[in-house]
């Protein structure tokens, strides 16, 4: 989903509409954000994180895109991530100020395991409950397993 090369009927690219999953139920959105900032289909990780901390409430405007894969190219060669079966992505949903279109974006991160050396970036796969209100919660800790070890002496010798 993130770079298309020749479309299918079932396949949609940016700018397209596509039905998501969120809080309130399935929505049809554009994909390719649009507001309240400007960017690209793939929003970043980071940027996400930075959003939410200029008070974008981040948890209100999650999404999940069902996909069966997505495309990635190294050396102009198409690639297609899949598994069996559907899965889900996570995404980032927002309101485009003068207009009130709706639109999402796809979370990516650093790529890992088989998609490390053909892409730098990936997708973020998520479940149902990237759409819950879970706030991370902090427990108090026994000072044992809080506290840093003691620094270790430089090591004189070897044997």
């Amino acid at each position: 989903m993130l770079e298309r090369y020749t479309l299918n009927p079932r396949e949609i690219a940016r700018g397209d509409r596509a039905l998501v999953q969120t809080r309130d139920g399935e929505r049809e959105l554009r994909w390719g954000q649009l507001a309240p900032w400007r960017g690209h289909g793939g929003k970043r990780g980071p940027m996400v994180y930075e959003l939410d901390a200029a008070s974008v409430k981040l948890k209100s405007k999650r999404c999940l895109v069902p996909a069966d894969g997505w495309f990635a190219k190294l050396h102009k060669q198409p690639h297609w991530f899949h598994a069996r079966g559907r899965f889900t992505l996570a995404g980032v949903v927002a309101t485009h100020a003068d207009d009130g279109v709706e639109s999402f974006a796809i979370i990516t991160v650093p790529a890992t395991g088989i998609a490390l050396p053909i892409v730098e970036r990936m997708p973020v796969l998520a479940d149902t409950r990237w759409l819950d209100d879970g706030e991370l919660v902090a427990l108090p800790a026994e000072w044992r397993v809080a506290a840093a070890p003691p620094g270790n002496p430089a090591q004189r010798e070897l044997f």
